[in-house]
């Protein structure tokens, strides 16, 4: 068993119950409480767990906790990190271009695996390519933000338009209905005034 298939390299779940896994995670929120600049957390297993928390999923009725690997990667692995996420793409059926959710969770997985990567060999890249990954989902959360306005305020205008429509296409048909009966008057009330006109030529 391995957990939900990921790009980052986890180590094999344990039970939540699990007495290592409950240290763990009480050592990992007294140190987000203490300092979050990490600063004060010695160990490199801490910051790493730090970076990239254990997470926990159900299988059955057993709840496991499963941390990421503190094993370091080599060439190979890297390449078959490219791999890994060229294949995966393809199977989820990413979408190339424009906003796509499968496109950014899996190079969002490939960046967590990466920080991994270069915490293993120097931790304080890893905290600044933590600042660098908060950074770059605030900004996409920005932009989604941004986008589902615009979305919202474009349907609004079409819909808008489309009542526009319906009442002008309401005022022609009206115009359409009223315009033989205005044709008659006038053409009543031309004849009138000519009747006028020739009575009044006969009797002179």
């Amino acid at each position: 068993m391995n957990g939900p298939a990921s790009l980052v390299r986890y180590d094999q779940p344990v039970p939540a119950e699990d007495q290592a896994a409950q240290h763990l995670k009480s050592k990992l929120r007294a140190a987000k409480l203490q300092d979050k600049s990490l600063g004060n957390v010695p160990n490199g297993d801490d910051i790493l767990h730090l970076i990239l928390p254990p997470r926990e999923f159900e299988e059955g009725e057993q709840k496991y906790v499963q941390c990421v690997s503190a094993q370091a990667a080599s060439r190979f692995d890297v390449i078959t990190l490219q791999e890994h996420l060229d294949r995966r793409m393809a199977e989820r059926k990413a979408r190339e271009s424009g906003i796509c959710v499968v496109r950014q969770q899996l190079y969002s997985q490939c960046f967590d695996e990466l920080i991994r990567q270069l915490t293993l060999n120097l931790p304080e890249r890893g905290l600044m390519l933590l600042r660098v990954r908060d950074e770059m989902k605030l900004t996409i959360s920005a932009y989604q933000t941004l986008y589902d306005s615009s979305v919202a305020f474009s349907t609004q205008k079409a819909i808008q338009a489309q009542e526009g429509i319906s009442d002008m296409g309401d005022k022609v048909r009206a115009t359409t209905i009223m315009s033989p009966l205005k044709n008659c008057n006038v053409a009543q009330g031309l004849g009138g005034r000519v009747s006028c006109i020739g009575g009044g030529a006969s009797a002179a």
